[in-house]
């Protein structure tokens, strides 16, 4: 029987549910959840019954509490830790697991300012360890056409983005960051300037120059308010509305095409998981995983955006380093 990949799971609240249903359910044979750790014993208490309620075979990982992360890595001998704590612990908890020897799947965003992605680039070259940071987005079947569309060059050269997007009440964290993703996905391009306006009665906008030259304006919308990407090229539009209508317009065409979208957006976290816990099948074959670089690239929209917001200035992002990317 092959082994199995040993994962400790680092935070207890509602997002790390979805990852120990799939790994005590629909990847249990190829990944065991063997330890758990949380700063605080209650939650702990709480998680080992949800978890009692899933297992098939009776067993409960190991607990470990605040400032046990190394000893866990080491006495557990765990290849991938799984972070889902709140994202300020989001870097240091993943230089330490890297350095204690320990691969990272983290929730984005992977950093929130310039010495957490520093600290997170240097650990990777210490220790010689993987990042896979968890942009579930990837993997919902509107977002993967989108992609396709544009990789096939049915919009010809993209030259501009505009996105409208629902976001809560804090918008350069949590959610922004899957969102800059999605757009640095689709285009295959990294940001090089960043400029963001905000006012009392104006929604938050962030605009950023890619270096293969198109540009995205990003638009925060209140929450309820419906989602809308248009993404301009050469030889046609694409927009996508809401997680259900993607249409197509090709150049010199009058009326816009309704194009199939095969799946609901519920599908996402399904897919990521196969991506992350089944990296190697090939029937079907597993979509490949965000990789460290790609986390980093969305840190870095949301850290300039955030200088250019206090500065009122556009705000540079340097080269991507070679050894991390």
């Amino acid at each position: 029987m092959t082994r199995r990949t040993r994962y400790a799971l680092i935070g207890t609240g509602d997002r790390a549910r979805a990852y120990v249903r799939a790994l005590l359910r629909e990847h249990r044979e190829t990944a065991e959840l063997v330890a758990l750790l949380d700063a605080v014993s209650l939650h702990l208490d709480r998680f080992e019954d949800y978890i009692r309620a899933l297992a098939v075979d009776g067993r409960s990982p190991v607990r470990y509490g605040a400032g046990g992360l190394e000893r866990m890595i080491g006495e557990q001998k765990i290849d991938r830790v799984i972070l889902t704590t709140p994202d300020a612990t989001h870097a240091d908890l993943t230089c330490r697991a890297l350095l204690a020897g320990a691969d990272v799947i983290v929730e984005p965003p992977l950093a929130m300012d310039p010495a957490g992605t520093r600290a997170i680039a240097a650990a990777l070259q210490a220790s010689g360890g993987d990042v896979v940071v968890a942009f579930d987005q990837r993997h919902a079947p509107a977002h993967a056409a989108l992609r396709e569309l544009i990789a096939a060059g049915r919009l010809g050269e993209v030259t501009a983005v505009r996105a409208d997007w629902p976001s809560g009440r804090d918008p350069l964290l949590g959610q922004a960051s899957h969102h800059f993703d999605l757009v640095n996905w689709w285009l295959d391009d990294v940001p090089a300037r960043v400029s963001a306006t905000a006012g009392d009665d104006l929604p938050l906008t962030v605009a950023v120059t890619y270096r293969g030259g198109a540009t995205l304006r990003y638009t925060r919308l209140p929450e309820g308010e419906r989602r809308r990407v248009v993404i301009d090229g050469t030889e046609g539009t694409a927009e996508l509305t809401g997680d259900d209508r993607l249409t197509l317009r090709r150049r010199g065409e009058r009326k816009a095409r309704d194009l199939p979208i095969p799946g609901p957006s519920t599908d996402a976290d399904a897919r990521l998981f196969h991506a992350l816990f089944r990296p190697h099948e090939t029937d079907p074959p597993a979509p490949r995983a965000p990789d460290v670089a790609a986390g980093l690239d969305a840190a870095a929209i949301t850290i300039a955006a955030t200088r250019s917001l206090a500065g009122g200035l556009p705000v540079d992002i340097a080269e991507p380093d070679p050894a991390v990317t």
